[in-house]
């Protein structure tokens, strides 16, 4: 018959090894504070510890607790046979000190583990898709080969399309103006034009605006009427530095990165709390954006780190079964000319592809509690992986992905930086970074970037490879982007020309700066003539900003504007013969003007420079203090556990709950010190039940017929029966009123006593 052993009893049982693997495996757990071998028993039952190791289980491992703790509920001793689970399984939950023996193939599990995991009878009716997952298909029969080459071009022109990408997506904002909205972020309208701008899906350009506002290069300016969304001062700062240090900068801001794109997407968070573009950076969506089980680390920086590590122990394993599958005869292809599926043969340098479905299958198995690694978020994070220049996918198949060596290096990085953090889950979001090796390899896969391009007879500029950010501003400024590839073919039309006419720009100031741009001293006749000819035809009215300013040519037609009653609600007061300002602002004094049918140009200043934002107020990183005993001094601290020391005082909380877990564990009674309403101290017998979500749920009276509930904040002592100090005699809790709940009892009397208790421990 089982003993019910407690947890702390089983730890001081083990041997030196098994304990030292408990201690190595459970680092969260090896704290300065918890000085005593009892002390970390109390603190492994706890809910945060319990829910920590639960989230490092994979889906065999949480099956097989799963179900000791379905168990428990009827019974405290849960025989092997009904964990279903091989040896190792439960050899592992052990050593991560979620399940220890009572007796001869019989063990227990932690009362917070019945309340972390679906186990009642309601939430069964719907349970998670891991209680009854099976495992996925070994992916080495399913790989499919990426040469080496192809692998390389994907990367080298995914790197540059992110740093050009996202330095597009800031300078977009300054040729379309973005309004912050009052409930935050950018509207969804506005995405679009960004989207178009862009020449990218919507979803791009959501996850390339929300990378840079997270990097710091978009920030909130304007007016506090108006306020938009603006390049900052960083974004200058960014454009004059080395494309290979940007790179580094954008990946180590996605890996790190809180916003998921399909919340974005959809409007709204797993929560339900709506949700635009960039209301994050700016500060004003901090909720928590996924339901279910409680995350020790950051839910998306860690699916982000899963699908990564995951991809590349897939296609390390099926690269090791295809290069040397069982049986292998003689003479057959040797590790330097890798198999794959179907009986292709690759070179050394071939890179194995595994489907999506198959590789997010795996991840989910990996981490079946992981809160953001559901099926949409994984793809999307898949895609983005791509975008970076992290994945490639085969020819014959856009629904697989294969790292490339920019995958492979920060990957292996990342499960090196992991190892030493010695995290329980395996991941630690303070050890994420970008390693040194990975901006000098950019540096050598870019290519070179152009200062010029060619502007031809057609109205068009050619761009024979990929332009430096400022060229590429400056041209979007004058022209549309026609076309996309190895060269990009920007399109003069008359709209874009008045565009740039409207925003300040005059004749000359377009044709100067295309000169700059194609280093020629003249212009193809046709775009000249489109430039002189659209800057004529708009007119000759400017308008200046000084709240604001009206300049014009011929006194007569300011004299018109005064008198045409459409233009009263602007203000206008002549100044001189052709000047006249408004008390609206410039932008509202354009519309007025143009719904009069009056063709209006902005004066350009004397010293034009792009407006600015001020960089984003962001809380200053978490000084994390903590507690946890250096590696260097593990050993020793082990050691200090077994030696044991002085028992520990009978009134710290984790004492007292390691007190009544035990009890229950043993079906043995406590005697409480618990304060009641008023204040006052009692001392009650109780046979603690169960000690789960900060409460204790026991029996009492002489039969153990009336069932109690205790908070674990109104309890000051707790003690084995008959081992406290004696001064009073202690009393069952159906005899004298404590501060307990009764759901059973015998007596009306004494039901309707506890029950004015009942607010009190509450």
């Amino acid at each position: 018959m089982a003993t019910l052993t407690s947890f702390a009893a089983w730890l001081g049982e083990l041997s030196d090894a098994d304990f030292a693997a408990f201690c190595r495996a459970r680092r969260d757990l090896m704290r300065t504070d918890l000085p005593r071998l009892r002390d970390v028993a109390a603190a492994a039952g706890s809910r945060s510890a319990v829910a920590t190791g639960l989230e490092s289980l994979d889906t065999v491992a949480l099956q097989a607790v799963h179900r000791a703790a379905c168990a428990t509920r009827v019974d405290p001793a849960v025989p092997v046979a009904a964990l279903a689970a091989a040896p190792e399984v439960v050899q592992t939950l052990q050593t991560r000190g979620l399940l220890w023996p009572v007796g001869d193939d019989v063990y227990r599990t932690h009362a917070e583990t019945m309340s972390l995991l679906p186990t009642s009878a309601a939430e069964l009716r719907s349970p998670p898709d891991w209680v009854a997952a099976t495992a996925p298909a070994d992916p080495a029969s399913h790989t499919l080969p990426v040469a080496a080459a192809i692998a390389a071009n994907a990367e080298a022109a995914a790197a540059s399309a992110t740093v050009s990408g996202v330095l597009s997506a800031v300078d977009a904002f300054t040729s379309h103006e973005v309004s912050q909205l009052t409930s935050g972020g950018a509207g969804k309208r506005d995405m679009q034009v960004i989207a178009r701008a862009l020449g990218v899906s919507f979803a791009d350009a959501v996850m390339l605006t929300e990378l840079a506002a997270a990097a710091g290069l978009l920030g909130i300016g304007g007016t506090e009427l108006d306020p938009r969304w603006l390049p900052t001062a960083a974004f200058d700062t960014v454009l004059a530095a080395e494309r290979s240090e940007v790179y580094a900068m954008l990946l180590k801001t996605w890996l790190t990165g809180t916003v998921d794109t399909t919340h974005v997407l959809a409007g709204r968070t797993e929560r339900g709390d709506r949700l635009q573009s960039l209301a994050a950076s700016a500060g004003l969506h901090r909720k928590a954006a996924y339901a279910g089980f409680p995350q020790s680390q950051p839910p998306l920086p860690h699916a982000r780190w899963a699908m990564l590590l995951t991809l590349a122990e897939l296609t390390a394993a099926a690269d090791e079964a295809t290069a040397d599958p069982p049986g292998n005869p003689a003479g057959a292809p040797a590790a330097g000319s890798d198999t794959a599926a179907g009986g292709v043969t690759v070179d050394a340098g071939a890179h194995l592809a595994v489907p999506d479905a198959l590789l997010i299958a795996h991840t989910q198995w990996r981490h079946p509690l992981l809160a953001a690694a559901g099926t949409t978020t994984l793809t999307r994070l898949i895609e983005e992986a791509a975008l970076l220049g992290l994945l490639c996918t085969p020819l014959a198949d856009g629904r697989a992905h294969a790292l490339t060596a920019l995958g492979r290096m920060l990957a292996a990085h990342l499960a090196e930086a992991m190892d030493a953090a010695r995290a329980v889950t395996g991941f630690d979001i303070t050890a994420v970074s970008v390693p040194e090796s990975i901006p000098a390899r950019v540096d050598g896969i870019l290519p070179q970037l152009q200062t010029q391009v060619v502007v031809q007879s057609d109205l068009t500029a050619i761009a024979t490879g990929p332009l430096a950010p400022q060229v590429h501003a400056a041209l979007t400024a004058l022209a549309e982007v026609d076309t996309r590839g190895q060269g990009t073919v920007y399109r003069f039309t008359e709209t874009t020309i008045a565009d740039a006419l409207k925003s300040g720009m005059r004749a000359d100031d377009i044709t100067a700066r295309l000169r700059e741009v194609t280093g020629q001293d003249t212009l193809p006749q046709p775009l000249e003539f489109l430039i002189t000819e659209t800057a004529g035809r708009l007119g000759r009215i400017q308008i200046a900003a000084a709240r604001s300013v009206i300049v014009v040519d011929d006194e007569a037609e300011l004299a018109a504007m005064l008198a045409d009653s459409a233009l009263v609600p602007a203000g206008l007061t002549r100044m001189s013969a052709t000047v006249a300002v408004s008390n609206v602002s410039r932008e509202r004094l354009a519309m007025l003007l143009e719904a009069a049918e009056y063709q209006t140009m902005a004066a350009a200043p004397e010293n034009p420079t792009a407006p600015r934002a001020a960089s984003l107020t962001r809380r200053p990183a978490t000084a994390r203090r903590t507690t946890r005993v250096p590696d260097s001094q593990l050993a020793s601290y082990i050691a200090s556990l077994r030696t044991g020391g002085a028992e520990p005082e009978t009134d710290s909380p984790s004492t007292i709950a390691d007190v009544l877990r035990e009890a229950a564990a043993t079906g043995t009674e406590v005697d409480l010190t618990v304060v009641g309403r008023e204040g006052s101290q009692r001392r009650v017998r109780i046979a603690p039940v169960q000690v789960a979500g900060g409460r204790v749920r026991a029996r009492t009276g002489p039969a153990r017929d009336t069932e109690l509930t205790f908070g674990l904040a109104r309890i000051i002592s707790a003690a084995p029966a008959g081992t406290g100090d004696g001064g009073t005699t202690p009393t069952f809790a159906s005899d004298t009123p404590a501060s307990g709940t009764p759901t059973s009892g015998t007596g009306s009397e004494d039901r309707g006593s506890e029950d004015t208790d009942n607010k009190d421990s509450l």
